[in-house]
């Protein structure tokens, strides 16, 4: 089983994001969801969009976000605290990360994934 996921807030989502979840419906499985981890707003309802509301993060995310760091650390630590979140509360084997500016043009099959993700 796998879960694709990936993160965004409401600036991002209407910039990049947007298109990013629609050439996903588009060209993948529809058998699949895509988890996307949301900050600070509610995207419009897709059965196949999961949303996970960023304050579901743990709560080391929070106590990072206010320390006095590099404003690149704040901002990529979105994406490991989305992950690791998706690790520890999904029921799948593996977690691929979808980056919220991939468009995807043409179809992907599971099985694609598989073949790249069996190899070692």
């Amino acid at each position: 089983m796998i879960e694709i996921i990936t993160s965004f807030d409401q600036r991002y989502y209407e910039l990049i994001g947007k298109d990013c979840v629609n050439s996903w419906l588009k060209h993948w499985n529809p058998n699949y969801k895509l988890t996307c981890y949301v900050e600070d707003f509610v995207m419009p309802h897709n059965h196949r969009i999961k949303q996970v509301k960023f304050d579901q993060l743990d709560q080391d995310y929070f106590r990072l976000q206010q320390e006095d760091l590099h404003r690149s650390i704040k901002k990529f630590s979105k994406k490991a605290y989305s992950f690791i979140h998706a690790m520890d509360h999904g029921t799948s084997h593996r977690v691929i990360w979808l980056d919220a500016d991939v468009l995807t043009t043409q179809p992907i099959t599971i099985s694609n994934w598989l073949d790249i993700l069996d190899k070692k």
